[in-house]
C-alpha cells in the first residue's frame, strides 16, 4: 500500500465516522424533539381539562343563577297577579252619551267592520291611560322573558357544542 492508499481510506474513514456522528446527532435531536413535543401536547391537554372544568363549572354555576331567575320572576309574576284587581267598566246612561251628528249607522255588506259605533267615553272613566301603563309593564316583561330566553339557548349552545 502506498501513501495515498492510506490517505484515501483514513480520508474515507474519517468520512464515515463523520457522517456516523453526524446520524447519531440526528438521532439525539430528533428524540430530543419527540419528547418536547410530547410534553407540549400533555401541558396542552391539561390546560384543555382545566379549561373544560372552569367552563363546566361556570356554565353550572350560571344555570344555578337563571334557574333561581326564574323561580323569582315566577314568584313575582305570582304575587304581582295575585294583587291585580279586577276593574268594572260600567256602561254609562244613555242621557249621558252624545252621539256625534256625523256618525252614521249604517250597515254595507262591504264593511270591514261590522259593529256597534264606537261612542265617546267622558273622562273620568276613560281607562285608556291604564291600559296603555299595563301594556307597557307587560311588554317590558316579555322583552326580560325574551332575553333570559335567549340567553338560556345561548348556554344550552355551549353546552351542547361543548361535550
Amino acid at each position: 500500500m502506498n501513501r495515498i492508499e492510506i490517505y484515501a481510506i483514513a480520508l474515507v474513514g474519517l468520512l464515515l465516522s463523520a457522517l456516523a456522528a453526524g446520524m447519531y446527532e440526528r438521532h439525539v435531536g430528533y428524540e430530543q424533539a419527540r419528547k418536547d413535543a410530547s410534553a407540549a401536547v400533555l401541558a396542552a391537554n391539561a390546560r384543555a381539562d382545566e379549561l373544560n372544568s372552569r367552563l363546566a363549572e361556570a356554565a353550572h354555576t350560571s344555570d344555578v343563577a337563571l334557574e333561581n331567575l326564574r323561580t323569582q320572576h315566577a314568584k313575582d309574576l305570582g304575587d304581582a297577579l295575585s294583587r291585580v284587581k279586577p276593574v268594572i267598566v260600567r256602561n254609562c246612561p244613555a242621557g249621558d252619551v252624545k252621539v256625534p251628528p256625523t256618525t252614521t249607522t249604517s250597515a254595507r255588506v262591504d264593511d270591514p267592520t261590522p259593529g256597534p259605533t264606537q261612542l265617546p267615553v267622558p273622562a273620568e272613566r276613560d281607562i285608556g291611560a291604564a291600559r296603555v301603563m299595563l301594556a307597557g309593564e307587560c311588554q317590558a316583561e316579555r322583552d326580560k322573558l325574551i332575553g333570559w330566553q335567549q340567553r338560556q339557548r345561548a348556554l344550552e349552545a355551549v353546552a351542547g357544542g361543548g361535550s
